[in-house]
């Protein structure tokens, strides 16, 4: 088993390591937007569990991470973690980005998010992604987006957060749907 902590190969596939081949998964179809990577990385028949979503194909692997771009056009992936143990390579990431766009149903709030995820990914004997599994903190990205109150909000807290959420997300859908009518007239 091998291990590194933010190592240049695990983030630009320039070694010939599993680990460098998801890297460069990670790297080119995340943070360049270059979804050919998922035709020469990707085995055809490659499952991706990801966000409470049933199991996606490739295309709509694509789907996700172009939707999690419009809701986040900066958003950037980097590897923290790489760990390869024989057919398995577990990453820990760090997925950052501005709530620019429409986001787990969210209007745009401007909100600058980070949180941290666990990739696993299974390849097959020729090298071949088969199955990619995501699990990101999305309770803690929903806080910062201000959906959820903070953990230990008391009861209180708690209300006045849902009736100031309530406020807040009404304004930013109108202005959203403003902005939308305004670009559509132009």
């Amino acid at each position: 088993m091998s291990s590194s902590k933010k190592s240049d190969d695990a983030t630009t596939g320039t070694g010939d390591g599993l680990k460098d081949i998801a890297g460069e998964l990670i790297n080119r179809a995340f943070n360049q937007q270059d979804f050919d990577v998922i035709d020469k990385i990707a085995h055809p028949e490659c499952r991706y569990s990801v966000q409470a979503q049933p199991s996606l194909g490739n295309a709509e692997f694509v789907s996700f991470i172009r939707g999690q771009a419009r809701g986040m056009p900066d958003m950037r992936i980097e590897v923290l973690d790489a760990i390869e143990d024989g057919d398995l390579v577990a990453l820990r990431t760090s997925l950052s980005g501005t709530h620019k766009g429409e986001l787990m149903r969210t209007p745009p709030t401007g909100q600058r998010l980070r949180i941290e995820e666990m990739v696993l990914l299974r390849f097959d004997d020729d090298g071949r992604l088969r199955h990619y599994r995501q699990e990101s903190d999305y309770v803690e990205m929903m806080v910062q987006i201000g959906i959820m109150p903070p953990a230990r909000t008391g009861t209180l807290g708690m209300i006045g957060h849902a009736f100031s959420s309530a406020v807040r997300f009404a304004r930013l859908k109108r202005q959203a749907r403003r902005q939308a009518v305004s670009a559509v007239a132009r």
